[in-house]
């Protein structure tokens, strides 16, 4: 059975929080005056937002937090997960997983031998992502600006399939693939006929997403791919956010790409001084100045911590940068760890698609594939 927590836009404009098993029940239950008595005062109400969770108690632990925000934070949350979006889920004996269609993104990653969320989950005091799929960029554009063949385009940060609505066009019970296709939409900002699928499949402990890029166009085609998972900080729970640390596959000496103050790369790179042997040890100060690019890392990382055996680890066989972050200057209680292939923009350089730095090609009618894993104990 899956769980709702929602919020009603009351008729006074004020927002009701709860939670249930139907929401279309509940709604109708509100609007005939046989819901909350906070509700039975404010009729009509409407449905602004929802959020499915996996089990009953995670449903009351959403609830409290929501109820717990400022209004400001309520609307933001409502702004930006909305209630339109579709959730599908996937599971085995071993995980549960649940994804968005808006980014074909993975919103939920659950191990149902304790019920622990693994994922991070959005709070907009922080940052309201999950785990982006970053194409066709990674990172910024210099204006948010590029240009092709003598012609300018805009694009947002990470590019344009985070915030697009990508059917999904196969679903199995531990097995789902997201399919988006160049339109009219998309050939405005970025003028290449491609084909991104992203395949989502469960095999024991892990989750493996499957990225596979087609150029249907006639010309050589530029582009970059990412991922952008966040995990929680405390797991379950265990320990405080300076209890945790990333454990590399094997000792190595990363570089760290020297960032601008509005994070665009300089040209530069500096040895990586916060890493003993194969360790970084989490502490919030480590992304005052937001995030951390490294080069030359082992291709798997593992978030630990010294209070417990719970862990997540991440394998990412071909992406070459590894970005760390949590929101700068913060306690955030979450880490996102980011394989990508490519990086942002040079510091006060408007790219050429053709030129810009670590940029993927791909020939006329030729495929690529890639994947990330994510294993959790």
């Amino acid at each position: 059975m899956s769980w709702y927590v929602y919020m009603m836009r009351c008729a006074d404009d004020t927002l009701y929080c709860g939670m249930t098993d139907d929401i279309e029940k509940r709604l109708k239950a509100h609007n005939s005056g046989k819901g909350a008595k906070y509700t039975r005062a404010r009729l009509p109400v409407t449905l602004a937002y929802s959020e499915e969770c996996p089990t009953r108690s995670y449903a009351l632990k959403r609830e409290r937090a929501i109820k717990g925000m400022t209004r400001e934070l309520k609307l933001k949350l409502i702004k930006n997960k909305g209630g339109n979006k579709m959730i599908y889920t996937i599971e085995n004996d071993k995980i549960k997983a649940s994804f968005s269609d808006v980014g074909a993104e993975l919103v939920s990653l659950i191990n149902k031998a304790d019920g622990t969320e693994y994922l991070w989950q959005g709070d907009p005091a922080y940052w309201t992502g999950h785990a982006y799929n970053l194409f066709p960029i990674c990172g910024r554009l210099t204006e948010g600006k590029y240009t092709y063949k003598g012609e300018t385009y805009e694009m947002n940060l990470h590019g344009f399939a985070r915030k697009t609505s990508i059917p999904v066009t196969k679903q199995e019970d531990k097995k789902i693939t997201f399919t988006l296709t160049a339109n009219e939409d998309t050939l405005k900002i970025y003028p290449f006929n491609f084909k991104l699928e992203i395949t989502y499949s469960l095999c024991r402990n892990a989750l493996t997403t499957a990225f596979t890029v087609k150029n249907n166009d006639d010309k050589v085609m530029y582009f970059a791919l990412g991922g952008h998972p966040g995990f929680n900080v405390p797991l379950g729970g265990d320990g405080g956010f300076e209890d945790y640390y990333l454990e590399f596959d094997e000792e190595c000496a990363p570089e760290k790409l020297i960032m601008s103050e509005t994070c665009y790369y300089t040209g530069k790179n500096e040895k990586f001084n916060k890493i003993d042997k194969k360790i970084v040890n989490l502490e919030h100060s480590l992304f005052d100045n937001d995030a951390i690019f490294l080069y030359n890392v082992p291709k798997g990382v593992a978030l630990k911590n010294k209070v417990s055996d719970r862990c997540v680890r991440v394998e990412y066989p071909d992406m070459q940068y590894l970005g760390i972050w949590h929101a700068p200057k913060t306690e955030a209680p979450y880490v996102c760890i980011e394989p990508w292939y490519s990086i942002p923009a040079d510091d006060g350089v408007i790219d050429d698609l053709e030129t810009k730095r670590e940029m993927m090609t791909l020939e006329p009618k030729k495929t690529y594939k890639t994947k990330m894993v994510f294993k959790i104990n």
